[in-house]
C-alpha cells in the first residue's frame, strides 16, 4: 500500500561540495585582499596557474611572528591527504594520483611514503615509498610494525616485518567500504585515549563492515566509528551528519569532528544521533550542534585542536581548519558554559593569494609545529565540475609547516623516542604536547606491555603530574592492570580532569563493580559539570532502576544552556528505561507530573511495546502540548500492539475533540505510526477521522467567506497562506481584525466578494517590504491591495507596501464608482522571505473577512479529502463535489477533491472535470488535475488529457507521461499519442521518461518507441546553446540581487537553505557564488550533468505491477519514504516493494530553461554569484 503524506520538497537544486585540500602561509600578516589573485578563490576551476612550490609559499599570509616552511613536494610526493607521525618524528602520509577515479586494475598509482627531516631545518630530506599501488588511500595511524590504512575498499594493516622501511605484508582488518563516492570515505585516523582506532565515514557509500567477531555494522554516508588494530571489532561512535572529514580531542577528552556540510566543527556526544540530508530526528531528537554554519564555504576538512608549547598563548588551545574553496586556514576558540563550548571564530590563521592552496589536513607534529597537507589544485569541487575535466590536475602536493618564530618563540624540535627506556618515556608523559603524550603512551603500552603495569601504577599513587597520571590511568586500563582501588582512588581525586577520565574510563568497562558505580552515582552531583556530566554517562551504560530518580534530578536542576550535557542526561535516562526490568518497573511507579513529562519526552528513544503502554497511560492522563503531544502519539502507535489501539483512540480523540486544529494532526501522527509498524486503521480510528471529515467538511464553501485564492499566473503555488488575525483583544467593537498573506514566500492573491462602493472607503494597510541589500537598489514593491471593477477587471484604486514595516491608514474616494460593484484584490507578489501584505479596520464595514483563517481552512479540509479518499467516505461525496467544481475552494483542494472522488469510483467526477477544463481556470489547477488524470489508470482519464496537455509547464507534462508509463496499456496510449502528435513526441526522449518507458515496454513497444523516435532530436543535445545564450553578455551588477533572493525563494529555497532560510532537503548554498556563473548555470540548466549519487532518483517496482520513481528520503520501520516529482513525500510498504533501483537522474527539474524566465534567471544567478565567502 502507498500513502501520500504531506510535505514539499519540490526543485532541488543540487550541489553536493567535496572536500579534500587545504592551504598554507607565510609570515606576513592576515590579509584577505592581498592579490588580484584574490578574486579567483572559491571559483570551481581556478583561473590562475600553479605557482612553484616556492612561490606559493611566499603567496600565504599568517599573523605576525609566524613562518611557514615548505616540508615536502612533488615530484617527491603525490597530492597528500591524511598524515601521522611515528616514534622518530616522522611523518607517514597517504597520497593519491588516482583521485577521483578509483584504480580499477588491482595496482593503483597511490602510496604511503615515510618523510623525515634528518637536518633539523623544517624540511624532510628524506622521503622513503613504504607502499605502492594503493588505491586513494586517506586515513592512515603508525602503528608498531608499520601503518594502518584506509585505501579502497578496504581497511588494511600494512606490515613491515624486517624494519627496512618497506611493507612487507599487506593484511586486511575491516573490508565492505564503499566507494561510489570518492570524496570523503574512510577518513583521519585517531589513536585515542582508549586504543582503539577513531575514524570518520564520508559522503554518500552505504559500507556494511564486520569485525571478526562477526558483529556488523551499515554506515550510510556521514558517521563516526571505531575499531580495535586487530581487525576484532567495529562499532559506531555517532550516527548521522553529512560528510565528515577531522578528527581531534582536547585535555578533558572530548571528541570533535569537522563535517563538510552540516556544521562546521562538533563537540561529539558518544552514541549520538546528527542531522543529514532527509533525514527526521528520531528517538530523543538529533544531538546538539556547537557551531552555526555561517562560513559561506561548506568543504571544511581537517581539524586539530592545538595543545603544544611552541606557539604563543593565544593560539593555544584553539581549533585549527582547512577551507579546500577558500584557499585558508581558519582559527577559533572556545569557552566553556558548563560542558559546552561557545565558539569565537577568530581571524582566519593562514590566507593564501594562491588559489590553488587545497589545505585537507591539518595535525600537530611531535615537534609543536602544524602541519598541513596541501593537495594544491586547480580543481577541488567533486560533484561542481565533471569528474574528468583535464583541469584537474594529478601531479602537485604540498606539506607546509608552520612554527612561530617571533617574540619570546621556543625551538621548534622533533623528538625521537623510538629507542627510550621505560623510564624515559613515562617522564615525558607530562609533555605539553598532548598528541605527542598520547603517542608516547601507545609506544608504552605497544613496546613494554604489562612489563609497564608496576611503573604506571606507581606513577598514580605517587600522585604524579595531572597529565602524567591521566596517561598512566589510561594505559593501565588498556593493560588490564587497573585496579579497582587505584580507579576508586582517581574517581575521587581532589583534581577534576583526573576524575573525569577516571569516569570516562568507567564508561568503558563493560563490567562494573558496585564501589565504582556508586561513586559515579555520587559524582553527579560534583561541583565539576565536567566530572557530573561524565558520571552521567557511565550510568547510561549500567541501567539500573534506582539511577531514573538520579537522573530525572538531574533534568530539574541542570542548565538546558549546557546542551551538551542536558542531552547526555536524557540519553543516559534513555539507556536506562531501554532496559526491560527497569522500563517494567517505570511502567509500574506513580510518578508526579514533572517526572512522569521527563519520562514522555524520553520513552520516545525506546523501541518496546511497555513504552507505547507507558505513552498511552501519559497521553490519557497528562495534558501535553501539541507537539509533544504528537511525538508521544507516533510512538505509541507503532509500538503498541495492535489491539490496543482502540485505546489509544480511546484516549487521544476526547483531547482535541474542542480544538479541531490540533485534534487532526495528532491523527495523522498516529495515522503515521501505524503505517510503519505496517497496521491497519481499526473501526474506532476510522469513526474518528470520518468526524473529523465531515465537522470540516460542513458547508465546505461557508469559511472562505466569499473571498477566493487565485494564484499569480506563471508562479509557483505553494498554497494557501493567508491568515485571519484577529486583534479586538477585549473591545469586539474595536473592529480591529486583519488578512494577511503570512510572512513566508508565498505568491498568491485574494479576492473579496463584491460589495457596493461607498462615498469613502477606509482601511489600515499592513506589510512589510524588506530594505535593499547593500550597494543594492530598492526593488519596486510587489505587494499591493487594488480595487477592482469586477466586470472589466480594471484595477480602479491601487497601493502598495512600500516601507519595511507598513502601518498606515488608506482612504479611497469613491469618485463615479460610488455605489456600483467593486472587489478588494491582495496581491501579494512578493516571493522573499518575511515580506506581506494585510488589510483591516475597514470603515464603513462593507465586507466580513472569513471567519476562518483560509489557510486553516485549506489544512483542515486536505485532511478531510484524504480521509476520505483512504476510507472510503462515500456520504462525503456531495461535499467533495462542491469543492472540486467552486472557485471559491483552494486549487489544491478541488485536486484533493478530484482524487478522492477518483478513489471512491465516483462515475460523474471526469465529466465535471472535463466541463471545467474547458472553462477558464487557473493554469496551475489544470496542471494538478491532468496529472490526477494520469494516475489514475483508467481508460477515459488518458483521453482527456491531450486536448489540454500544451497549456501546461513542460515539466508536468513530463510527469504525466511518466504516470502514464506506468502501464502498458498507458505506453500504447503514449505511442498512439505522440504519433499522431497529441503530445509532444520529444517528452518521450526525456532521460526519466525513457528510463520508465524500458522499465515496461513488451518487445512490440519497444519496435513502435525505436521508430517513432529515430528522427527526433533528444532533449538536451541543445543544452549548451541555451546555457551559451543565457550567459551571453550577462553582467550581474546589471541585475537585481533582491529579485534574485525572492527568485531564489520561489524555485529553490524549499531546498535549499541560504543563512537560516529555506529548506534541509538538499546542501547549504552559503559560498555558492564562488562556483562562478558557468558552473552555476549549468546545474541549474542541466542538473543531471554531474549529480551526486546521494541525489539520484530511485525507480521502484511494486507488487501490483505499478512503478513508482523518487528521491530516496528515508526508512521508517515498514516504510520507505520517497520525494516524487512534485516534491511531495510519499511512502511504500516495503513489503509491497519488488524492485529498487538508482536512477542515473536527479529529482531536480530538468526543466528549468523553459519554467524559469529568462529575466528571472538573471537575477536569481546575480542572487547566487552574491553569495560569496572570499573575506
Amino acid at each position: 500500500m502507498m500513502t501520500k503524506h504531506q510535505g514539499v520538497l519540490q526543485s532541488l537544486f543540487l550541489c553536493a561540495l567535496f572536500l579534500t585540500g587545504f592551504l598554507s602561509c607565510k609570515q606576513t600578516p592576515v590579509t584577505t585582499t592581498t592579490s588580484t589573485d584574490q578574486s579567483d578563490v572559491g571559483r570551481n576551476i581556478r583561473n590562475t596557474d600553479p605557482l612553484s612550490p616556492e612561490e606559493e609559499r611566499m603567496a600565504l599570509n599568517l599573523p605576525p611572528g609566524f613562518e611557514v616552511q615548505l616540508f615536502a613536494s612533488e615530484p617527491e610526493i603525490g597530492k597528500p591527504l591524511n598524515m601521522s607521525f611515528d616514534d622518530r618524528g616522522r611523518m607517514w602520509v597517504t597520497q593519491s594520483y588516482e583521485y577521483p577515479f578509483p584504480d580499477t586494475t588491482g595496482a593503483g598509482k597511490d602510496k604511503i611514503s615515510i618523510l623525515e627531516d634528518t637536518d633539523g631545518d623544517g624540511t624532510a630530506d628524506k622521503i622513503t615509498t613504504f607502499a605502492d599501488s594503493l588505491n586513494i588511500p586517506i586515513g592512515i595511524q603508525v602503528v608498531p610494525d608499520g601503518v594502518i590504512a584506509y585505501s579502497i575498499p578496504n581497511i588494511w594493516h600494512l606490515i613491515d616485518h624486517d624494519g627496512d622501511d618497506r611493507v612487507d605484508e599487506r593484511r586486511i582488518l575491516y573490508t565492505g567500504f564503499r566507494y561510489n563516492d570518492t570524496h570523503g570515505m574512510v577518513n583521519n585516523f585517531v589513536r585515542s585515549w582508549d586504543g582503539w582506532i577513531h575514524a570518520d565515514h564520508g559522503f554518500s557509500n552505504t559500507s556494511t563492515v564486520a569485525g571478526s567477531d562477526g558483529d556488523t555494522i551499515v554506515m550510510t554516508s556521514g558517521n563516526t566509528f571505531r575499531f580495535r588494530m586487530d581487525g576484532s571489532h567495529v562499532e559506531f561512535t555517532t550516527t548521522g551528519r553529512v560528510n565528515p572529514y577531522g578528527y581531534a580531542y582536547d585535555e578533558l577528552g572530548y571528541t570533535y569532528s569537522t563535517d563538510c556540510h552540516t556544521s562546521p566543527v562538533y563537540q561529539l556526544v558518544r552514541g549520538a544521533d546528527y542531522p543529514h540530508f532527509g533525514k527526521q530526528p528520531t528517538g530523543i531528537g538529533f544531538g546538539p550542534a556547537l557551531m552555526k554554519h555561517n562560513y559561506g564555504s561548506t568543504a571544511l576538512a581537517g581539524l586539530d585542536y592545538y595543545i603544544a608549547d611552541q606557539f604563543p598563548e593565544e593560539f593555544k588551545r584553539n581549533f585549527y581548519y582547512g577551507d579546500v574553496v577558500l584557499s585558508r586556514v581558519s582559527r577559533s576558540n572556545f569557552t566553556m558554559k558548563g560542558t559546552t563550548p561557545v565558539i569565537n571564530q577568530e581571524e582566519d590563521f593562514i590566507v593564501s593569494d594562491d588559489p590553488w592552496f587545497r589545505p585537507v589536513d591539518v595535525k600537530i607534529g611531535p615537534d609543536g609545529a602544524l602541519y598541513i597537507a596541501d593537495f594544491y589544485n586547480r580543481i577541488i569541487g567533486h560533484y561542481e565540475v565533471p569528474l574528468d575535466h583535464p583541469g584537474r590536475d594529478r601531479q602537485r602536493g604540498r606539506i607546509w609547516r608552520v612554527v612561530y618564530t617571533g617574540k619570546g618563540a621556543g625551538a621548534a624540535e622533533p623528538l625521537n623516542y623510538a629507542q627510550k627506556s621505560l623510564t624515559e618515556l613515562t617522564a615525558l608523559l607530562n609533555h605539553p604536547n598532548l598528541p605527542l603524550r598520547m603517542a608516547i603512551a601507545d609506544k608504552i603500552v605497544d613496546d613494554f606491555g604489562k612489563e609497564a603495569i608496576p611503573v604506571l601504577q606507581k606513577m598514580v599513587t605517587d600522585n604524579a603530574t595531572t597529565y602524567a597520571q591521566i596517561q598512566a590511568l589510561w594505559m593501565l586500563y588498556r593493560l588490564d592492570g587497573l585496579e579497582q582501588n587505584l580507579l576508586m582512588s582517581a574517581a575521587n581525586n581532589g583534581n577534576d580532569t583526573i576524575q573525569t577520565h577516571a569516569l570516562r574510563i568507567m564508561f568503558e568497562m563493560n563490567e562494573l563493580a558496585e564501589p565504582l558505580l556508586n561513586i559515579a552515582r555520587e559524582q553527579i552531583k560534583h561541583e565539576s559539570p565536567h566530572v557530573r556530566r561524565q558520571a552521567v554517562m557511565v550510568l547510561s551504560q549500567h541501567p539500573a532502576k534506582e539511577q531514573v530518580p538520579m537522573l530525572l534530578e538531574r533534568l530539574k536542576t541542570e542548565d538546558e544552556e549546557d546542551t551538551h550535557f542536558y542531552y547526555s542526561i536524557r540519553q543516559s535516562l534513555r539507556d536506562q528505561i531501554r532496559d526491560g526490568e527497569v522500563l517494567t518497573w517505570v511502567n509500574a511507579q506513580d510518578w508526579t507530573e514533572a517526572d512522569a513529562r521527563l519520562l514522555a519526552d524520553v520513552m520516545v528513544g525506546v523501541d518496546d511495546r511497555a513504552a507505547g503502554q507507558f505513552l498511552l497511560n501519559h497521553l490519557a492522563n497528562i495534558s501535553e502540548p501539541l507537539d509533544r503531544r504528537r511525538r508521544y502519539t507516533k510512538h505509541a502507535a507503532r509500538w503498541l500492539p495492535a489491539r490496543d489501539m482502540d485505546k489509544l483512540v480511546a484516549a487521544l480523540e476526547p483531547i482535541g475533540k474542542d480544538n479541531p486544529d490540533e485534534d487532526y494532526p495528532v491523527f495523522l501522527s498516529m495515522l503515521a505510526g501505524m503505517e510503519q509498524d505496517a497496521k491497519e486503521m481499526g473501526q474506532k480510528g476510522r469513526a474518528w477521522a470520518t468526524r473529523l471529515a465531515t465537522e470540516f467538511l460542513e458547508d465546505p464553501l461557508a469559511p472562505y467567506g466569499g473571498w477566493t485564492t487565485i494564484p499569480i499566473e506563471r508562479k509557483p503555488y505553494r498554497g494557501n497562506s493567508w491568515i485571519v488575525e484577529d486583534s479586538t483583544a477585549s473591545d469586539p467593537a474595536s473592529n480591529k481584525i486583519y488578512l494577511r498573506s503570512g510572512a513566508g514566500n508565498h505568491v498568491l492573491t485574494i479576492e473579496s466578494p463584491t460589495f457596493d462602493m461607498p462615498e469613502t472607503l477606509t482601511f489600515t494597510l499592513r506589510g512589510r517590504k524588506n530594505p535593499p541589500g547593500e550597494n543594492q537598489q530598492p526593488t519596486p514593491p510587489e505587494n499591493r491591495v487594488e480595487l477592482v471593477d469586477p466586470s472589466s477587471g480594471e484595477v480602479l484604486q491601487m497601493t502598495e507596501v512600500t516601507e519595511e514595516t507598513t502601518n498606515r491608514k488608506i482612504s479611497w474616494s469613491g469618485k463615479e464608482w460610488a455605489g456600483k460593484p467593486v472587489l478588494l484584490r491582495l496581491v501579494d507578489g512578493s516571493a522573499a522571505w518575511r515580506e506581506e501584505v494585510g488589510i483591516g479596520e475597514l470603515e464603513p464595514a462593507v465586507i466580513g473577512f472569513p471567519p476562518v483563517s483560509p489557510a486553516t481552512t485549506v489544512e483542515r479540509q486536505a485532511f478531510a479529502t484524504r480521509m476520505a479518499a483512504d476510507y472510503n467516505i462515500r456520504q462525503l461525496a456531495p461535499e467533495l463535489q462542491q469543492l472540486l467544481g467552486s472557485p471559491l475552494a483552494d486549487i489544491n483542494l478541488r485536486n484533493e477533491a478530484a482524487r478522492a472522488l477518483l478513489a471512491m469510483g465516483n462515475t460523474e467526477v471526469v465529466a465535471k472535470m472535463e466541463a471545467a477544463l474547458g472553462d477558464p481556470i487557473p493554469t496551475r489547477l489544470k496542471e494538478m488535475w491532468l496529472v490526477t488524470l494520469s494516475d489514475q489508470g483508467r481508460a477515459e482519464s488518458r483521453e482527456l488529457i491531450p486536448s489540454y496537455m500544451q497549456d501546461i509547464p513542460y515539466e508536468s507534462q513530463k510527469e504525466i507521461v511518466m504516470n502514464l508509463g506506468n502501464s502498458r496499456a498507458g505506453i500504447d496510449f503514449l505511442l498512439d499519442a505522440a504519433s499522431e502528435v497529441r503530445i509532444n513526441p520529444r517528452l518521450l526522449l526525456e532521460p526519466q521518461v525513457m528510463e520508465r518507458l524500458q522499465s515496461g515496454m513488451s518487445a512490440g513497444q519497444q519496435n513502435t518507441y525505436t521508430a517513432l523516435t529515430a528522427n527526433i532530436l533528444p532533449p538536451d543535445e541543445d543544452i549548451d546553446q541555451v546555457i551559451n545564450e543565457r550567459l551571453a553578455g550577462f553582467v550581474p551588477s546589471e541585475h537585481s540581487i533582491d529579485k534574485g533572493k525572492s527568485n531564489f525563494s520561489v524555485y529553490c529555497g524549499i531546498c535549499h537553505k541560504v543563512g537560516d532560510q529555506g529548506g534541509n532537503i538538499g546542501p547549504q548554498l552559503d559560498g555558492i557564488g564562488n562556483w562562478g556563473a558557468q558552473a552555476l548555470a549549468e546545474k541549474i540548466l542541466d542538473p543531471n550533468r554531474n549529480i551526486s549519487k546521494a541525489f539520484s532518483m530511485y525507480t521502484v517496482k511494486l507488487r501490483d505491477g505499478s512503478v513508482k520513481s523518487g528521491l530516496l528520503r528515508r526508512e521508517e520501520g515498514e516504510v520507505v519514504v520517497f520525494a516524487d516529482v512534485q516534491g511531495q513525500e510519499f511512502s511504500i510498504e516495503k513489503s509491497e516493494i519488488v524492485e529498487q533501483k538508482p536512477s542515473a537522474y536527479t529529482l531536480m527539474p530538468a526543466s528549468f530553461r523553459e519554467s524559469i524566465p529568462e529575466a528571472d534567471f538573471k537575477d536569481l544567478m546575480a542572487y547566487l554569484l552574491s553569495l560569496r565567502s572570499d573575506t
